[in-house]
């Protein structure tokens, strides 16, 4: 003891206190590195993983592909596209060949294994511009415009589903072709005074109707159901290729029937 109170008493105070601050100095630094190490195996610091192609698997086979890459997969939406097989998935966000750090959670998109059904809007006793954009908004697409006599200008009075007619609020696919039966307008008589009848080959939908309108006639559309109408758009930018009657004749026909087709 007395040795220790020796050594101590060569120590000044100046000389103790440097001492003292090399050591903070010293532990602070070995807080440091030891704290990075720790960090670095806890995130896998400088490590990424590539997403893998989750597509086509199955929910089963995607969970254990993402198992051995240490992610997590998750379905967070549906789809349904006829030309692929159901119940696999056909999407993810990160998409394939992205990096992502360990235990990262991946979001799939599925194909379902049948069609996604949606309610039918209502659609009767309304113009023919708003039943247009309800059949948008539910997911549906419109497919043939069938013009009939009556008072009432472009004035929906019957909607059919396969030649069934459909009543708001049953489900059907989604992206189903509604067919639409539209009063004309004007006299109940099916024919006006006479016109030379004017090329539409060529043109679309929406140019077709300005010009039929133009001469006091209607038109019955008659869509080409080959490739869907997602939207009104889709409907509004369809190419004529047949018309009737045809262009040049003279016709004092109210109504005049355009075949379309998508480009």
């Amino acid at each position: 003891m007395e040795k220790v109170k020796q050594k101590l008493k060569g120590f000044s105070t100046p000389k103790l206190l440097l001492v003292n601050f090399v050591a903070i100095i010293v532990v602070f630094f070995i807080v440091v590195i030891v704290f990075r190490v720790w960090l670095s195996s806890y995130t896998n610091h400088g490590e990424s993983i590539e997403v893998p192609d989750f597509s086509n698997l199955t929910v089963s086979e995607a969970q254990t592909l993402a198992e051995r890459n240490n992610i997590v997969l998750m379905v967070a939406d549906t789809v349904f596209d006829e030309s692929r097989e159901g119940g696999v998935i056909v999407a993810t966000k990160p998409s394939a060949g992205s990096f992502v750090k360990e235990d990262r959670t991946i979001y799939a998109t599925l194909n379902s294994a049948s069609p996604l059904l949606v309610r039918v809007p209502n659609l009767v006793n309304i113009s023919l511009r708003q039943a247009q954009i309800n059949i948008e908004n539910a997911g549906l697409t419109l497919g043939t415009v069938e013009y009939v006599a009556g008072s009432a200008q472009d004035y929906v009075i019957d909607a059919r589903y396969r030649n069934r007619p459909l009543t708001a609020g049953a489900k059907i696919p989604k992206r189903s072709a509604i067919n639409l039966v539209v009063e004309r307008g004007g006299a109940a008589g099916s024919y006006i005074a006479e016109y030379v009848v004017p090329n539409l080959i060529g043109k679309s939908y929406s140019e077709a109707l300005h010009i039929i309108s133009g001469l006091g006639a209607s038109a019955n559309a008659i869509f080409d159901t080959r490739l869907p109408y997602r939207t009104t758009a889709d409907s509004l930018n369809a190419i004529v290729w047949k018309q009737i009657p045809p262009a040049d004749s003279v016709s004092s026909q109210s109504v005049i029937t355009i075949h379309l087709i998508r480009e």
